[in-house]
């Protein structure tokens, strides 16, 4: 695999992990930590998602990060915000396996 294809593959799942986390009752610091490495993990995957030509996924990952953005918050009730992390994982985990960054040749 290359460098910058496990680099990305990295940032999938940290950002995977760290949301998967929220199911567990965590101090309000978590959050806003959530709210920031989930953020830029999106918008760098949005820009990833760019380069490789991949439309769609550059769209989802953009909603992601302003969704997520720390700096325009916006305020959802926990209920809602437990979906959504679900959501947002299941979204990071499917596009591990469909974004295919490994075969990109802009990545190598």
């Amino acid at each position: 695999m290359k460098r910058k294809a496990f680099r990305v593959l990295f940032v999938m799942v940290a950002a995977v992990l760290l949301v998967l986390a929220t199911v567990f009752d965590w101090p309000y610091g978590y959050y806003n930590l959530l709210r920031v490495a989930v953020s830029f993990c999106s918008a760098y995957l949005a820009w990833v998602a760019t380069s490789v030509e991949r439309v769609a996924w550059a769209i989802t990952f953009g909603v992601l990060a302003l969704l997520f953005n720390p700096f325009l918050p916006v305020y959802l009730t926990r209920g809602i915000w437990r979906v959504l992390d679900i959501v947002t994982a299941g979204i990071m985990v499917t596009s591990i396996f469909t974004l295919r960054l490994r075969d990109a040749g802009s990545l190598e």
